[in-house]
């Protein structure tokens, strides 16, 4: 789609009754307009009104003239006209019905990501005490998101009773929450939505994205689509982390540090015959030429595994150096021409793990790899 500034004069005649009705009943004067477009046809209109720091919106599109949306967001015309216009084309038929209506990213290229709500909760404008004979839509923020959907319009509406579209991703742990949630369980376009909304805080709050990643990653039988944006959000994450290791390196040897679940099948089964979940165990990375720095197995002793364990943990090992082999070397600062010692600790955390390396002169390299 694409977006263009017209007159409001020029207004197509699917969007008339909107614009005269906006003009009726809003204290403020239309100021710009604007339209999507696929190819030459015009599919959806918008107006804008300013109202101090927020911006009053309605949008219509041409496949459903009954369906307009109205929202007031803390944005500029542009921005809020952009996301009123996805709405309606993308989701008329929601839009009539009311309650949680997706938002699509792709759409939204000109809206920062700190504005750009990842759903709406849209109900009848005199719901939110507005006059206006129209739907209205307020943004759920990524923190609303980590919420059950029943839950979602209850605290949209706690959070902002004036049904303001705003600020979407503070605070950011909270945030990172709910893109956690909608990764691992909401439906297209909420999932991609929550890797693109992800990929955007990467660089900012490195290590908190770095977290939430890696219990994504842990996350067992994810779907291949999935597992797909996860993947992708890793191939993004783990560079960034290498630059801000380099860029405080001090010449000590290298450790790239890890988590990996083991098999569940090789962890035998309950007392009541089901099956537990994989254990999640510490993994590292080193040139073998250290080997003898490194008192980890003193520190921090390891209880026997059973050999069916050991070796199905060594297997997924191999599989994951295999798939993220260039990241790992590139963590060691080494072109290939070492002779790798490899392993995980299945007591010890990874705090736990990293503390040992450190108090042996090795600079830890936390890297997320995903199965």
């Amino acid at each position: 789609m694409n977006l263009s500034i017209i007159d409001a004069k020029d207004t197509p005649g699917f969007a008339r009754a909107m614009v005269d009705t906006m003009s009726a009943h809003a204290s403020g004067t239309i100021e710009t307009s604007s339209s999507s477009a696929v190819g030459d046809e015009i599919v959806a209109w918008a107006v804008a009104i300013p109202e101090g720091s927020t911006t009053l919106v309605a949008a219509v599109a041409k496949k459903a003239p009954g369906a307009v949306v109205a929202m007031r967001v803390a944005a500029g015309p542009i921005e809020a006209m952009t996301m009123a216009r996805s709405l309606v084309h993308r989701s008329h038929k929601r839009v009539v019905e009311g309650g949680l209506c997706p938002t699509h990213f792709g759409d939204l290229e000109d809206v920062p990501f700190s504005v750009r709500a990842p759903q709406f909760v849209v109900s009848p404008a005199k719901s939110w005490g507005v006059a206006l004979p129209f739907q209205w839509a307020v943004g759920c923020t990524w923190t609303e998101m980590s919420l059950d959907p029943a839950d979602r319009e209850a605290a949209v509406r706690a959070r902002s009773p004036e049904g303001l579209t705003s600020e979407v991703l503070t605070p950011i742990v909270r945030a990172l929450d709910g893109m956690f949630r909608s990764l691992r369980k909401a439906k297209e376009p909420l999932s991609s939505n929550a890797a693109w909304a992800m990929q955007a805080t990467m660089n900012e709050h490195l290590s908190l994205v770095r977290e939430r990643l890696q219990d994504l990653a842990l996350v067992e039988n994810l779907s291949e689509d999935r597992a797909e944006l996860v993947g992708a959000l890793v191939d993004s994450l783990n560079p960034l982390v290498l630059k801000q290791v380099s860029a405080t390196s001090d010449g000590s040897p290298r450790v790239v540090l890890g988590l990996l679940r083991l098999p569940a099948k090789a962890s035998g089964t309950n007392d009541d015959g089901t099956r537990p979940s994989g254990r999640v165990v510490a993994i590292y990375f080193y040139d073998a030429i250290n080997a003898g720095r490194s008192k980890l197995a003193t520190r921090h002793p390891e209880s026997a595994l059973t050999p069916e364990l050991t070796t199905a943990g060594f297997d997924r090992l191999s599989a994951l150096f295999r798939k993220h082999r260039a990241v790992v070397l590139e963590g060691l600062c080494s072109s290939g021409e070492l002779t790798l010692q490899r392993g995980f600790h299945a007591d010890a955390s990874l705090e736990d793990v990293r503390a040992s390396f450190v108090a042996d002169g090795f600079a830890p390299v936390l890297l997320v790899m995903d199965a």
